[in-house]
């Protein structure tokens, strides 16, 4: 009952989904779950799956496998994006401090 690993996708593939995504983005990523706009994901995900299936560069993949991989990617972009705004956050509270304790310095040696 274990299931076959799959092997992991390399940057073309990455690149090659992110591409037909891109193509298919007003379906996908819409937020709206009435039966036509269903349809018309559930389609946009069968000509992902055929075009990974007939592309010779990259690996045949499953439309759950390509789903899931586009869900992860979007996952890790937030992370990410994330982490950047709080590494901003701390540089720039830590600039405030810093001059701050400056400007502290200069009235205090002003005041001599």
């Amino acid at each position: 009952m274990c299931r076959e690993k799959a092997t992991n996708f390399d940057c073309e593939e990455i690149e090659f989904l992110s591409a037909c995504v891109a193509q298919n983005v007003h379906h996908i990523e819409n937020e709206k779950t009435d039966q036509s706009l269903t349809k018309a994901k559930n389609a946009s995900w069968e000509a992902i799956e055929f075009a990974f299936r007939y592309n010779p560069n990259v690996k045949d993949r499953s439309r759950q496998q390509l789903a899931d991989k586009w869900k992860n990617l979007k996952q890790s972009i937030a992370r990410t994006t994330v982490q950047n705004y709080n590494d901003d956050q701390l540089v720039l509270q830590d600039l405030r401090g810093a001059s701050a304790a400056s400007d502290d310095m200069i009235q205090t040696w002003q005041s001599f």
